[in-house]
């Protein structure tokens, strides 16, 4: 039975587009966010802080749900089971996002509006993402709207690093800020080897590479200014 499974899966793997380094490297990629999703979801229950900014939270599910259901690829049956793994790890970060929103906003009109702009945001990144592959902007595993995707999230870390730096190891995570830097990082090299011309592909890497290490950088050795965090906290 289990050779079987093995087999079939095998068989369904598109050998003829995709070598098997590059498979390899998808894989490493997949594994390396999927646990990046762990420590986030762990951190978040105990912390009661989400990292994973709103507006891109919505964009992880909208990508994965389109490419789970909607959107077929012409890599494997494994690709399809891997996005439905990450789909079930964001429903619960999302609802994190929705639950523990006051951590995040210090704005009060945007904290009355919060909800409807997650709303907005989840509707607007389903039609990106559907969009830009039916209308032939986007390859066959989603890569360039979820760099796209990767780009944001990567800027919007950063942010949230230096605006709220008393959460750094209290909700955000050393240990997933590595696994997702490396998670893009493996499956934007096997990018490179799939889609060498795709130069706007390379671009959005090499960006959210960048801000990921920077991310990583400023984690361990950002000072925020001792009166600003004092009146912050007051």
């Amino acid at each position: 039975m289990i050779h079987n499974i093995i087999e079939w899966i095998y068989n369904s793997i598109n050998r003829q587009v995709y070598t098997p380094l590059e498979i390899v490297l998808l894989g490493l990629g997949f594994i390396s966010w999927f646990a990046a999703y762990y420590y986030i979801i762990q951190d978040a229950r105990t912390f009661k802080y989400c990292e994973m900014p709103m507006l891109v939270a919505t964009g992880n599910i909208a990508w994965e749900f389109s490419y789970t259901f909607l959107l077929p690829n012409n890599l494997s049956v494994l690709f399809t089971i891997g996005a439905g793994l990450w789909f079930a790890r964001d429903i619960f970060i999302n609802a994190y996002v929705w639950r523990y929103w006051k951590n995040d906003v210090t704005n009060p009109w945007i904290g009355r509006t919060y909800h409807w702009w997650y709303i907005f945001s989840l509707i607007s990144w389903f039609g990106i993402v559907y969009l830009m592959r039916t209308c032939g902007f986007d390859n066959d595993l989603g890569v360039v709207s979820a760099l796209i995707i990767n780009v944001a999230m990567s800027a919007l870390y950063i942010y949230q690093l230096v605006s709220f730096p008393e959460f750094r190891g209290k909700g955000m995570s050393y240990k997933a800020a590595w696994l997702k830097m490396f998670g893009t990082g493996i499956i934007s090299v096997a990018s490179v080897f799939i889609w060498p011309t795709n130069h706007y592909l390379q671009v959005l890497c090499l960006v959210t590479w960048l801000l990921d290490m920077f991310y990583i950088y400023l984690f361990k050795n950002y000072q925020p200014d001792p009166t600003w965090l004092a009146r912050k906290r007051n």
